[in-house]
C-alpha cells in the first residue's frame, strides 16, 4: 500500500560533497516536485549513520554503506534536507529520483565509478564495495524511518522553526494521527508546538 504522504529526507554523501555536485542534486529533487523545507550540513557520527541504515543490517554491503556517510580519509560533511512534495508521496518520489546505480537517477547521472569500470580495472573485493557505495545520495526506506532520522537529527529549536514555517509537519511526525497542536514531541515528552 503506498502512502501519500507530503515528507522525507534525503543524504547528500560526503562523496558528492567533496564532488561540488551539492546543488546539481537539490535542483534534480527540485525539478521532480520536491522542495527543500530544511537543509544542514552535518558531521555523522557513526552510531548516526548505522541508525540511518538500520534497514540494511544484514546486507553485505551495509559496513561500506554506513562507512559512506562518515569518511575516514576525505570529506567528511553530509547534506541532510527535509523536503516536501508539490504532489504525490515524497518518499517515492524521492527514491524514484534517487534511482539505482549504472541504472538511473541521480546515482547513474553522477555516479563516480561503474560496477563494470572498477572490474576492468582489476578492482575487486572490501575495495570495489566501498568505491561503489560513495553513490552520492541516500533515501530511507520507510516512513517510519524518516520520523525517526527527524527525530535524532533535528534539535527542538530546528523542529520548532519548521514547524512554524510549515505546520503540516506534525500530522507526517505524528503518522497523521492527529492533526491538532498538542502531541506528543519527537523528542519525548508532551508540549504544544
Amino acid at each position: 500500500m503506498e502512502s501519500n504522504n507530503k515528507f522525507t529526507v534525503i543524504f547528500i554523501k560526503p562523496d558528492a560533497v567533496k564532488d561540488g555536485l551539492v546543488d546539481q542534486i537539490v535542483e534534480d529533487f527540485m525539478e521532480a516536485g520536491l522542495t527543500p523545507v530544511f537543509t544542514k550540513s552535518i558531521e555523522l557520527t557513526l552510531d548516526q549513520a548505522m541508525m540511518i541504515y538500520r534497514d540494511h543490517v544484514g546486507n553485505p554491503n551495509y559496513e561500506f554503506a554506513v562507512k559512506s556517510l562518515v569518511q575516514e580519509d576525505e570529506c567528511k560533511t553530509t547534506v541532510f534536507l527535509l523536503l516536501k512534495s508539490n504532489g504525490g508521496d515524497a518518499l517515492t518520489l524521492a527514491q524514484e529520483i534517487k534511482g539505482r546505480a549504472d541504472i538511473n537517477g541521480i546515482r547513474a547521472k553522477y555516479r563516480r565509478y561503474s560496477w563494470t569500470d572498477l572490474k576492468e580495472k582489476g578492482i575487486e573485493g572490501d575495495k570495489l564495495m566501498a568505491m561503489l557505495s560513495r553513490n552520492r545520495v541516500h533515501v530511507p526506506d520507510s516512513d517510519d524511518h524518516v520520523r525517526e532520522i527527524i527525530g535524532v537529527l533535528l534539535n527542538e529549536t530546528e523542529l520548532r522553526e519548521i514547524i512554524e514555517d510549515d505546520p503540516e509537519l506534525i500530522e507526517f511526525i505524528e503518522g497523521s494521527k492527529n492533526g491538532g497542536d498538542e502531541c506528543e514531541g519527537i523528542h519525548g515528552d508532551k508540549e504544544r508546538l
